[in-house]
């Protein structure tokens, strides 16, 4: 049973990619070039030309479109998109730390260690703030320098 199952998996993963490699003319992909390889025959059969097979095959190429838009172009796009999403990613995580220590505040119902854990909480909280903040500004100020002076 593990052995089919196993079996049913591997073909619905590579299902698609067998049924994609496929030609869409229903011929071989080889035999659209002047003579066919099962004909025997030569080039002169089809009145002596014969295609050339890099034009044939460039023409036959599909392009793949960017997944993340027109956006990421290079390398150090895809690593500045990268960091946006980590600081935006950052902020959500630092507005639940607070509202965690807001959390602590009312539940600490006057007891001296519970209220000082709350605090540190929330001080911890706004210094890692603090932190995220200042390292996006260096981040920008560089891509700024950079960009002006015609580096990337």
């Amino acid at each position: 049973m593990k052995k089919l199952l196993s079996l049913f998996i591997f073909c619905a993963i590579c299902a698609p990619y067998v049924v994609g490699a496929q030609n869409p003319t229903g011929g071989a992909a080889a035999s659209t070039g002047g003579a066919s390889a099962t004909t025997g025959g030569s080039g002169a059969a089809t009145g002596g030309t014969r295609e050339n097979p890099l034009a044939s095959q460039s023409q036959r190429m599909i392009g793949l479109p960017n997944p993340l838009g027109d956006k990421v172009t290079s390398i150090p796009d895809l690593f500045y998109l990268l960091v946006n999403s980590l600081f935006k990613l950052s902020y959500i995580v630092i507005a639940g730390f607070i509202l965690w220590s807001g959390f602590k505040f009312v539940t600490a119902q006057g007891e001296p260690d519970a209220i000082s854990d709350a605090k540190n909480t929330f001080k911890y909280t706004i210094i890692g703030a603090l932190i995220i903040i200042g390292a996006q500004t260096i981040i920008e100020i560089v891509k700024s320098i950079i960009t002006g002076l015609g580096i990337a």
